[in-house]
């Protein structure tokens, strides 16, 4: 199944809960919000998603100069979200909806954009179809109070926030930095333990970088067509 345009794009199957493998997009027009009572959705991950991820970034300004937004926000509150495929369809999969408090942004792309909310919502794997919790690449589910760097698209049509790719989460323990994802990446080996403060000045200086035309963004892999 294949959902809206090939920004973001990338494949995932979940390794239990019965989602087959299907095509989703940081601007999913096939998704879709309703009022169903959250009961009986787990509210922890029992599997693992496992991801052929687009991006593989080498660098901070490499995963800067391909993301829409990087900043320093908090999450505050989590909830079901958005069905990716028809509700309840054996392959589809719902997301989490995590409220991003603002802190400060670090790096806005290049594209015409309106002053940066103060709030974001994060659309973070969660669900299968028989309301099974699922984690992509062990990446934790966030949690209420859980502070940090996330480098994002934005879908232009909903305004809703999505990670780069697995890497692009730098949550803080006190004032040390926690990588996502694979721990043997680049990224992770420079940033794992570092001061959070740090981390912020590393950033802004990619984003000079990236300004001034000294870093592409990452196209990722060829595709077939």
């Amino acid at each position: 199944m294949k959902h809206g345009n090939a920004k973001g794009q990338r494949a995932r199957r979940a390794a239990s809960g019965g989602c087959a493998a299907l095509m989703l997009t940081a601007g999913c027009n096939a998704t879709q919000q309703d009022t169903e009572d959250p009961h009986g959705w787990d509210d922890e991950p029992e599997s693992v998603a496992h991801v052929r991820e687009i991006h593989h970034f080498e660098s901070l300004a490499e995963m800067v100069a391909t993301s829409d937004l990087v900043v320093v926000a908090e999450a505050t509150a989590t909830e079901p979200g958005r069905w990716h495929g028809d509700p309840g369809a054996p392959d589809s999969t719902r997301s989490r909806a995590v409220t991003l408090a603002v802190d400060e942004v670090l790096w806005s792309g290049p594209q015409p954009r309106k002053q940066v909310p103060r709030t974001l919502t994060l659309d973070e794997e969660g669900w299968s179809s028989e309301r099974q919790g699922y984690q992509l690449e062990g990446l934790p589910w966030l949690e209420v109070g859980d502070t940090g760097v996330f480098a994002l698209d934005i879908d232009p049509e909903t305004g809703d926030a999505y990670l780069v790719n697995t890497q692009s989460r730098f949550l803080f323990d006190g004032s040390t930095v926690v990588p996502s994802g694979d721990q043997e990446t680049p990224l992770a080996l420079r940033t794992a333990g570092r001061p959070s403060r740090d981390l912020r000045r590393d950033v802004l200086a990619a984003a000079e970088r990236v300004r001034s035309g000294r870093v592409s963004p990452d196209q990722g892999p060829e595709t077939t067509r």
